[in-house]
């Protein structure tokens, strides 16, 4: 009450309704990645968080597609290699190693040359599967290496932001599966220890395996520790999206033009096309890579065209490609569902038995005896699994774990959805933290009117 120091008459107006908890957002990511570019009209955006609400505002801040190169290689050449570096007979390596295509009588693999940035192809998966409002966090551009540090610092960069409720790291599948896991456990400790009102969703490394061949899942639960993974979720496997569409690549994306030529001109030879006809395709072959280009050639789209249209193995090359970029840790898109279920139900609905768009299956079909494994385990670790079934595509099945802590297999069994109560208690915690944030801070001998 203020102090009243001349007569006279005051009016003191007092609130006619008591406190009331607010409503906070509750699906609001914050995904931290490398992208194109980093700037606003000439500000650099390089270690900041950024509000986007659309993938249109992403390209406009943020730039385009990486344009991810493979190599043609043998598989004789290619297994050779991989003996070489982990002490493999070449015979056995030979069999571990999975054809991408074959012409005449070998067959041939295609080679990631650099890092895989996932970040862009994540964002689309997030946006078609109802995402809206996000942050993003550059840590650098596509020429730069995907390193650990400079993720971690993009995960401090959040520490100054109040409104992201989720951490999302495509990129962390790129490193090496030690510093992966690090990370991730970077983001539980920001999550669970320092903001205490956020969520991680995890992507599984090499979740694009076999769990019982690879082991993959085993190692994922061993390494990750137990520290505060009542406040993430993990998804297994990954999904082979439609994100990249045939149209999106050409022959860029091979990193060996001159092999690329020789397959396809001894495939041109070897028809039984008329000598004027291979004339005429052998000399489109040859203006691949071919710059600057003069004014009889081709531009690089209609020579991407007519390749794909004369020459069947440029064809099986190109879908290989893009079966490779289409195959993406599933966390992006659980993020979307986790907007799209938050903002139609409500944070209390699981965001389970729902369908992923833009997938068409997941990268491995699981059995009901595997999910039996992923859901319940004796270390309380459960992984939420996405499976495919008939008349009803692919979808996030069983109820979500966000909290992993070890509660004992019968509490598992008994409330299924349980561990979902992880992400409504963080948001009631932040709702009634502003809420009375006008009681806070107020000494012993003062009175509060509201």
């Amino acid at each position: 009450m203020g102090q009243y120091k001349t007569p006279g008459v005051y009016i003191v107006e007092k609130s006619a309704f008591p406190n009331s908890v607010v409503e906070v957002a509750t699906a609001v990511p914050a995904f931290i990645g490398y992208t194109e570019r980093a700037n606003n009209k000439g500000k650099s955006l390089l270690n900041k968080a950024w509000r986007i609400s659309s993938m249109s505002e992403f390209i406009s801040f943020f730039g385009g597609p990486p344009k991810t190169q493979y190599q043609i290689s043998e598989i004789a050449a290619a297994a050779a290699a991989k003996a070489g570096k982990g002490g493999a007979a070449p015979a056995a390596a030979a069999a571990a190693v999975e054809s991408d295509f074959a012409s005449g009588d070998k067959e041939y693999v295609l080679e990631l040359q650099g890092a895989r940035y996932f970040l862009y192809h994540s964002m689309m998966l997030f946006f078609q599967n109802g995402g809206g409002a996000c942050y993003v966090v550059s840590v650098g551009g596509y020429t730069d290496n995907i390193e650990k540090p400079k993720l971690n610092a993009g995960i401090d960069v959040l520490l100054k932001e109040q409104e992201p409720t989720m951490v999302v790291i495509p990129d962390a599948m790129s490193l090496a599966e030690p510093d992966c896991i690090a990370l991730q456990q970077a983001a539980l400790s920001h999550c669970g220890q320092v903001m205490k009102n956020r969520f991680a969703i995890l992507d599984v490394f090499d979740g694009y395996k076999e769990a019982q061949d690879s082991g993959c899942i085993e190692k994922f639960r061993n390494d990750l520790g137990t520290n505060s993974l009542d406040f993430a979720a993990a998804y297994y496997p990954w999904l082979n999206t439609s994100i990249v569409q045939t149209g999106d690549l050409n022959f860029a994306n091979i990193s060996n033009a001159d092999k690329l030529q020789e397959l396809l001109k001894a495939e041109v030879d070897g028809s039984e096309l008329d000598d004027k006809k291979k004339t005429e395709i052998n000399g489109k072959i040859a203006e691949i890579g071919v710059t600057p280009k003069t004014a009889t050639m081709s531009t690089d789209v209609d020579l991407h065209k007519i390749l794909t249209a004369v020459c069947p193995l440029y064809k099986s090359i190109i879908e290989s490609i893009k079966l490779k970029l289409n195959l993406l840790p599933p966390s992006a898109g659980m993020a979307g569902v986790y907007t799209m279920v938050d903002n139609s139900r409500g944070v209390w609905k699981a965001p389970a038995n729902v369908s992923l768009n833009a997938v068409i299956s997941p990268a491995v079909e699981i059995t009901n005896a595997q999910q039996e494994d992923l859901n319940v385990t004796t270390a309380g670790k459960s992984i939420n699994a996405i499976r495919t079934f008939i008349g009803e595509g692919t979808l996030v099945w069983g109820g979500p774990h966000a909290r992993w802590q070890q509660f004992g297999l019968e509490l598992y069994q008994r409330a299924q959805n349980h561990d979902h109560a992880g992400r409504i208690h963080q948001t009631g915690d932040q709702s009634v933290c502003i809420r009375t944030q006008c009681f806070q801070h107020l000494g012993n001998d003062q009175k509060h009117d509201q």
